[in-house]
C-alpha cells in the first residue's frame, strides 16, 4: 500500500502545476456525468497472511504474483468547481494470483466508494479535452471461489480500496467522451473462517491500473 500512498502524494503535489497551465474557465463543462469502463489490473503482487487454502501445497503466509485482473466499473461525476469534481463509483472485478489459480478459480472483488478529481479542461481543435488526476477511496467485498469456501469455510472478506489514476477524456461530441486511465490500485482485505480455532486472515493486493471507457454528460 506504500506505493499507493506515494503516488497519491505525488498527484497532490502536481495539482497546482497543472491548474496553472489549464485553459480559461469557459472551457469547463459543469454538467453531471455518468461513465462506464473496462478495467484491467496488470502485474503486481498479492500478500497472504494467515489465509487457509485447505492444503494442496499452498502455504498460509506467502507473497504471490498477480494474474491479470479484469472487470467493469460505473461512475457518477459531479463538478462543484471549475477544476474540482467529486463522485461515486461501483466496480466488479475478477482476480487471482499464480499459485492459487492452480487450485481455485478467481475471487470476485466488489468496490463501492467515492473519489475526488482535479481536472484541467482545454480543447484539441473543436473537441473538448480534459486531463485529470483522481483519488478513489472505497469499501470492498471479496468473494472467494465456491470450492475455496467449501474447503476452508472462508467467509466473504471486507476491506478498503485506495488508488491514484491519471486520466483524460476526449469529447467526440458535446455529450459523449472517450476515457482512458492509468495508475495504481491497492486493496487491504480481511477474511474470517467459520472454523473453531482458525485464525482470521488478511490479503493485500496491488496492481497497475489501465481503464478504457465512455463518458456521457447529462443535460
Amino acid at each position: 500500500m506504500r506505493y499507493a500512498l506515494l503516488l497519491a502524494v505525488t498527484g497532490l503535489v502536481l495539482i497546482p502545476t497543472f491548474s496553472a497551465q489549464a485553459q480559461d474557465r469557459n472551457d469547463a463543462d459543469m454538467r453531471t456525468r455518468v461513465g462506464a469502463k473496462l478495467m484491467l489490473g496488470l502485474g503486481g503482487e498479492a500478500e497472504y497472511d494467515d489465509i487457509s487454502f485447505g492444503g494442496f501445497g499452498i502455504p498460509g503466509n506467502f507473497d504471490d504474483d498477480m494474474e491479470t485482473t479484469t472487470g467493469l466499473g460505473i461512475t457518477l461525476d459531479v463538478p462543484f468547481h471549475q477544476y474540482i469534481t467529486a463522485g461515486a463509483f461501483l466496480s466488479f472485478q475478477s482476480w487471482n494470483s499464480e499459485t492459487v489459480e492452480d487450485v481455485y478459480d478467481a475471487f470476485t472483488l466488489v468496490d463501492l466508494g467515492g473519489f475526488i478529481k482535479a481536472r484541467f479542461p482545454t480543447r484539441l481543435g473543436k473537441m473538448g479535452f480534459e486531463p485529470y488526476i483522481m483519488l478513489p477511496l472505497g469499501f470492498s467485498l471479496n468473494f472467494p471461489d465456491d470450492d475455496l469456501q467449501d474447503d476452508t469455510d472462508m467467509e466473504v472478506g471486507t476491506g478498503w480500496k485506495l488508488g491514484l489514476l491519471f486520466g483524460a477524456i476526449l469529447f467526440v461530441s458535446e455529450d459523449i467522451g472517450l476515457n482512458v486511465e492509468l495508475g495504481y490500485a491497492g486493496h487491504a482485505l480481511h477474511h474470517e473462517f467459520d472454523v473453531t480455532g482458525e485464525p482470521d486472515g488478511d490479503i493485500n493486493i496491488g496492481q497497475a491500473s489501465f481503464n478504457l471507457g465512455i463518458v456521457l454528460a447529462l443535460d
